[in-house]
């Protein structure tokens, strides 16, 4: 139920309609928050929770409710450090961690706290790196962390440290690269690249 009241809201959130999505958001949150303290063991219930907490605080950081947002990312990341601790052979419970890092630092860049939303980002950063290296061909970790490195170098570049910036940005198009050459036919990993391209041309372009 919890899952499915989940569903609801994503679904709601891909028609636009971001409002209705947030009643939906709390019902899952109640149930999933029942489930765990009913079964503290269980980690499928926790994880469900932690999805839940990240989801809706994404949504809140969109409608600026950023208090509730902050509290809701911090829940989800105390919980998905502790499932990433406790099933270290379990990956995505690491990539669901670097997920949590990455929402925060969108949230703290848009409460104008640079700093702190590069210690996010880089916390994200460090996961995904791990586990490209670990696990070189499952092409989804090697695209969150090319992700990873273009939020790093907007967010450099913002701060005006354009040389870190654009070593960022080479690194996601280095990744970005070799995932167009290994998977011509997806064409998301040729659009990523070339908002890759873009970001840092648009960025150099200010920095004249």
């Amino acid at each position: 139920l919890a899952s499915t009241y989940n569903n609801l809201a994503s679904m709601l959130r891909s028609l636009g309609k971001d409002g209705e999505a947030v009643s939906f958001y709390r019902q899952s949150l109640a149930i999933s928050e029942n489930l765990t303290k009913t079964f503290p063991y269980e980690p499928e219930y926790r994880q469900d929770l932690a999805t839940t907490c990240n989801s809706f605080a994404n949504l809140l950081r969109v409608l600026n409710k950023l208090d509730l947002a902050l509290e809701l990312y911090q829940r989800a990341i105390a919980i998905r450090e502790k499932l990433a601790r406790d099933f270290t052979a379990v990956p995505e419970y690491r990539k669901d961690l670097a997920a949590s890092h990455t929402g925060l630092g969108q949230l703290l860049r848009k409460q104008d706290k640079p700093s702190e939303a590069e210690g996010s980002y880089r916390k994200a950063q460090s996961i995904l790196m791990a586990l490209a290296a670990e696990f070189p061909t499952v092409a989804n970790y090697s695209d969150s962390l090319a992700s990873s490195h273009n939020n790093l170098a907007n967010l450099l570049a913002d701060r005006n440290k354009a040389e870190d910036a654009f070593e960022q940005y080479r690194q996601a198009a280095k990744i970005r690269e070799r995932l167009v050459a290994e998977y011509p036919a997806i064409p998301e990993y040729k659009i990523d690249l070339a908002g890759v391209y873009a970001n840092s041309a648009i960025k150099l372009y200010e920095g004249d």
